[in-house]
Parts: structure tokens; sequence; C-alpha cells
């Protein structure tokens, strides 16, 4: 999967150097606890609809239940 990303990132005019310095694999992005996940999801929904203090706090909880979860961090 991580390839299959790379090679789409490459031929939509990213930057070889770039692809290398942002990307992470996925199973340093993604985690195994569905309530992580969930948490996280939820924390994305919030964001879009703007709802910046209830995403961070969702994030948050994400990143307590799998301290590993990268996407939790960075949200």
């Amino acid at each position: 999967m991580d390839d299959v990303v790379g090679q789409l990132r490459s031929r939509l005019g990213e930057r070889a150097t770039s692809i290398d310095e942002d990307s992470k694999p996925l199973s340093v992005a993604t985690t195994s606890s569905l309530d992580a996940l969930r948490s996280y999801s939820l924390g994305q929904k919030s964001y879009v609809q703007g709802e910046y203090a209830g995403a961070a706090s969702f994030y948050e909880h994400a990143a307590e239940l799998d301290p590993q979860f990268g996407l939790a961090w960075m949200g």
C-alpha cells in the first residue's frame, strides 16, 4: 500500500524528496485499536465542521488509547 501511494503521489507531480520526507509507513500512521480509530474519526468530523476544540479532544483521546497512533498525534 505504501508503494502504491508513493507512486500515485509521484504521478500527480509531487517531488520524490517531498514524498520521502513527508511519508510515514501505513503501519506507523494507523492503529489496530478500533476505539482509537473511532475517536480519531470523530475528531476528523469535528475538524471539518469547524469544531476545533472538540476535534482536539477526540485526537487526544485517540492518542491516549494508542500512544503509537501517528495520525492521532498529527491531529
